[in-house]
């Protein structure tokens, strides 16, 4: 039985931020790991497929609509069953189409099969379970990767009846993830046309409410300091696509943010290089009111050499607080506090960068977590 990984996830792209681009930095990892690896998903990017270069990418067709949640499935379903048994382990990120059904056939077909959950209060196995039979399925995973401590609690109070191997790990950051020079930052600044002359604060995400939009506008329109916020993700969806349930409130939101800020902010939309945007920024704040701890992008910005501001969500990770990597805020005038000490103090900023750095270097190689992650899955 072939030694290798097939990594389940909903799309597999460069330009979408959160579990998509996780899935892909950790496919990439996990072949430099010396393990196969390739990736089945709902979408797919060409362009993106082409620079993963090693691992085969292949696409179930699927728009969102009612027609193609059928017959993705069933074009998932003869798959998995065909060329899943290619494959000894099967990573599934998340509630994405066909979960369930992959932990059902992998069951079925003698494979390792793990369950990682992406998000609390969506699909951390506590909520999941609410539907009775739900208990039944995700019980039939081999093991669970729990992004902290807190997943790995709610699991075992889940499945208490016995042992099972949970990995605890955040998923860690690619080398390109990297701080830059005072002189770099400003060559970017000018490639990217972003202002050089003020400190920039970086958001990523789409510009929905879950991610904190539209009050961080008025929250930080507030502040006494200049600065210029840069908005790193999708405000504009197309018709048809999977966000398209959103494009009222997405465009809404952005429409509120350009009254509220007016020059002061920017949106980018979805782009390939969200690395050298934050590699040009000053300041990255993440105000958003769930995510599986730590979400991605917090740690890429950390690995980046910005000092964090951080919304206090279910699951913090007490290292982060403890070795000052990041700042946590819960309302309007805690993040208005810690974001005017931060624009005011640049040796403040430059405190929290060094720990950041220094923080990501320990903790969050993801060389180092694909390693750990295949030697625990030798003992499932």
């Amino acid at each position: 039985m072939p030694n290798s990984i097939l990594i389940i996830t909903s799309e597999a792209s460069s330009k979408v931020a959160g579990d998509s681009q996780s899935a892909v930095n950790f496919a990439v990892a996990i072949e430099q790991a010396g393990m196969k690896c390739s990736i089945v998903t709902c979408s797919n990017d060409k362009i993106f497929q082409k620079m993963l270069i090693k691992t085969p990418v292949y696409s179930v067709f699927y728009t969102g609509s009612i027609i193609t949640k059928i017959s993705a499935r069933l074009h998932f379903s003869f798959y998995l069953a065909i060329q899943g048994v290619r494959h000894k382990y099967w990573l599934i990120y998340g509630k994405t189409l066909g979960n369930r059904i992959a932990i059902i056939l992998g069951f079925l077909m003698r494979r390792k099969v793990v369950f990682r959950s992406t998000l609390a209060d969506f699909d951390d196995i506590k909520t999941l379970v609410k539907k009775p039979y739900n208990k039944l399925i995700y019980s039939l995973a081999s093991g669970y990767w729990a992004l902290n401590d807190w997943f790995a609690k709610v699991y075992h109070e889940v499945y208490k009846e016995r042992e099972r191997s949970v990995f605890i790990s955040a998923q860690g950051v690619s080398k390109k993830y990297r701080p830059v020079t005072v002189e770099q930052k400003n060559i970017l600044r000018q490639q990217l046309q972003l202002p050089y002359d003020i400190p920039i604060i970086i958001m990523v995400g789409h510009v929905t409410k879950r991610k904190g939009f539209p009050e961080i506008f008025d929250w930080l329109k507030s502040l006494k300091e200049d600065f210029h916020l840069v908005v790193v993700g999708n405000y504009n969806p197309t018709r048809g696509s999977r966000l398209s349930k959103h494009y009222d409130e997405m465009q809404n939101n952005y429409t509120y943010g350009k009254t509220a800020l007016g020059d002061s902010v920017s949106f980018t939309g979805e782009v390939y290089n969200v690395f050298e945007y934050l590699q040009a920024a000053d300041i990255f704040l993440h105000a958003s009111y769930l995510e599986g701890f730590p979400p991605n992008v917090l740690n890429e910005a950390m690995a980046c050499g910005l000092p964090c501001l951080a919304r206090k969500i279910v699951g913090i990770d007490n290292k982060y607080i403890e070795q000052e990597a990041i700042i946590l805020f819960n309302n309007k005038q805690e993040l208005k506090t810690q974001m005017q000490n931060l624009l005011q103090n640049k040796g403040l900023r430059e405190c929290y960068s060094k720990n950041a750095v220094k923080f990501t270097d320990e903790n969050l190689k993801i060389g180092t977590t694909a390693q750990n992650f295949i030697q625990w899955l030798s003992s499932l």
